[in-house]
């Protein structure tokens, strides 16, 4: 299964192995790091879940336990809002080779959320930019 950011409510970034996600519809952001921020980059470059999934159950020795883990990180990017699965079409077209796993010792991939710039990101007429640019004097 291949997936997406749901745009254009979904903006993110990745840097130096932390990523940053924010929804500008409920104006909470996210933060993953490690495995979260790797699969997390795997997915919006086209990767297929269960691709990644062998590829780091494979490299950790730990074909029981990194299926349930990254089942559970999808489940909550797709509950959050964050995710959504290509269409079968477009997911068949998708390919992209996997970027290297980081070289840390396994620990579970996580999704951190945080909601105490809701308000901030929620009254911030930035997201509500058209084409036109911002500001738009009337």
């Amino acid at each position: 299964m291949r997936y997406q950011p749901r745009s254009p409510a979904i903006v993110h970034e990745t840097v130096e192995g932390e990523t940053i996600i924010v929804n500008l519809d409920s104006g909470s952001y996210f933060h993953m790091d490690g495995l979260g921020a790797y699969v997390w980059q795997c997915l919006v470059t086209g990767a297929d879940a269960d691709e990644v999934t062998q590829a780091i159950a494979a490299h950790h020795r730990l074909e029981d336990r990194v299926p349930d883990d990254v089942d559970a990180l999808l489940y909550q990017l797709s509950d959050e809002g964050l995710l959504e699965e290509l269409p079968s079409d477009a997911a068949a077209n998708a390919s992209a080779p996997l970027p290297a796993l980081p070289t840390a010792s396994y620990s579970p991939p996580l999704l951190n959320k945080h909601t105490d710039m809701q308000e901030l990101l929620l009254l911030d007429p930035v997201h509500e930019v058209d084409e036109t640019g911002w500001p738009t004097r009337a």
